[in-house]
């Protein structure tokens, strides 16, 4: 039913496209170098390798646009059709060339799969011992979630490593890439229905009926609360989506786990309420209420799925603020009466009593599968008269904070030795966009291992105001920066004593 709703999203034209970027780097063993002839095969290769591993990246949707459409399982899929090559320097702009990619909209096709891949190379003039590149991996939703993205990218790291070991050295690498690549009739893996129960307690439902005749009946309009404008109506095109980045480095990101679990909490908790805290000072004193969604991983909870299998297993958990004095039952208070400094924020007593309470009501939502959302979908029978319905109507969320958590780029196997000739990477650059139903501003954090943890802001054109949107992206930063500093100037002054 998930699949089904993310299907009619996109057919109606309201759209949802994800992405997932890595920053990979190849080192070479002595004597053997690399041209940009041979990267791109090896990308080629490993690509295809990577296809005949997920039997969803073989697929394609027949009659999208209906009640119900089926997956239809490609013969073959040309690579060089959904890849391309560009040569840029993607230190400067890898954001601008990220951003570019949401705004390709992955209509359904007969003969494509449906996800691309965008290889951004620097300048190769010569033969290379050690390569960089940037390589995005965007994709329709009903493909699959955060984490399936991180597992395409584990599977291609782990085929491009393979490919390295056993390729040919004599003049370069000479691998001989199949571009066009036969479809293995592999099992799609059963969707979220088929692999977990969804139960729904009789008081959920009954709250839910309530809730629904409450709003069709009585609905004033909430003037404190902001989400953001109504749905705009559906549109030929989709959004023109905008991402904007961050990164700390690995001693910053050190130091802000050290703190919050000092605190006895968790880095989406803390991102969640330092963005309601900047929400408020952006939109304050006339709104005062914001609402929170954060998306969590249902994977613990299914039966007979193996490991890194790409499909979607997501809950939300929802967290309510309040940045009045009003204290209102079920919200957290997200206001700040202080200038945040490094000091104030690290001792900050108010800030990270919110952040411990916005963790413990994530951490009771993700551990059960009782009252999903989800569960409710099953009485949905075609989707797409309940999104026509949703123009003109409110969003129901400020902002989303979406984190996939600390992902192994194979920095960790080389800094315990492995063969010279490896690749890894260091960066994941995370971003959604492209949904006119989205919340208004959508963050997303990618950590690596050994590596960066990214930040990266989303939000689409006539939603919100770009410099609103730099303005949370720059007060984000700000505090980040300020806790990792304190944290650091109070591990030195601990040294000291």
């Amino acid at each position: 039913h998930l699949e089904r709703c993310l299907i009619h999203q996109n057919a109606i034209g309201f759209h949802s496209s994800c992405q997932l970027a890595a920053v990979y780097t190849i080192d070479l063993d002595e004597g053997v170098e690399l041209s940009r002839d041979d990267l791109k095969e090896l990308v080629i290769a490993a690509l295809g390798k990577t296809l005949c591993r997920h039997p969803v990246l073989g697929t394609t949707l027949r009659d999208a646009d209906s009640a119900r459409p089926t997956w239809k399982r490609l013969e073959h899929v040309d690579v060089r059709r959904i890849v391309q090559f560009i040569d840029a320097d993607y230190q400067s702009n890898i954001e601008k060339l990220m951003e570019a990619e949401l705004q390709r909209y992955l209509r359904p096709t007969e003969d494509l799969p449906l996800w691309h891949c965008l290889v951004v190379v620097p300048n190769m003039t010569e033969f290379l011992n050690s390569v960089s590149f940037a390589m995005s991996f965007s994709f329709h939703r009903v493909v699959g979630d955060g984490y399936s993205a991180v597992y395409f990218h584990q599977t291609f790291l782990e085929a491009t490593n393979l490919l390295l070991s056993t390729g040919d050295r004599v003049g370069g690498l000479k691998l001989t890439a199949n571009q066009d690549v036969q479809v293995p009739h592999l099992p799609l893996v059963p969707h979220l229905e088929e692999s977990m129960a969804l139960p729904l307690t009789l008081s959920f439902l009954l709250s839910k009926i309530s809730k629904y005749f409450s709003a069709s009946l009585y609905a004033p309009a909430d003037t404190i609360a902001w989400s953001g404008p109504p749905i705009r109506g559906i549109e030929e095109q989709p959004p023109t989506s905008y991402g904007r980045a961050f990164q700390l480095s690995r001693e910053e990101v050190a130091r802000v786990v050290s703190v919050t679990r000092q605190n006895q909490t968790t880095v989406t908790a803390l991102i969640t309420v330092l963005t309601a805290r900047q929400l408020a000072r952006l939109y304050g004193p006339a709104h005062s209420r914001f609402i929170g969604s954060v998306p969590f991983s249902l994977r613990k909870f299914l039966r007979n799925h193996k490991p890194g299998e790409m499909g979607l297993f997501t809950g939300a958990a929802e967290v309510l603020f309040c940045s009045d004095n009003s204290r209102l039952q079920g919200y957290i208070p997200c206001g700040s009466s202080i200038t945040p400094t490094r000091k104030s924020l690290a001792e900050d007593g108010a800030l990270w009593n919110s952040v411990r309470a916005c963790g413990k009501i994530i951490h009771e939502r993700s551990k059960s599968n009782v009252n999903l959302s989800n569960g409710l979908m099953k009485f949905i029978g075609d989707f797409r008269p309940l999104f026509s319905r949703l123009v003109g109507s409110r969003r129901r969320h400020a902002f989303c904070v979406t984190n996939l958590g600390a992902v192994d780029g194979g920095l960790v196997s080389q800094s315990q030795g492995v063969p010279k000739t490896s690749a890894a990477f260091d960066r994941l650059l995370f971003s959604v966009g492209m949904s006119a139903i989205s919340d208004p501003y959508t963050v997303c954090l990618a950590s690596v291992a050994g590596g960066y943890m990214t930040v990266t802001l989303n939000w689409d054109e006539g939603v919100v105001d770009e410099s609103d949107a730099l303005s949370l992206l720059r007060g984000l930063k700000q505090d980040l920066n300020a806790i990792a500093m304190a944290t650091e100037e109070q591990c030195t002054e601990s040294s000291r004593m």
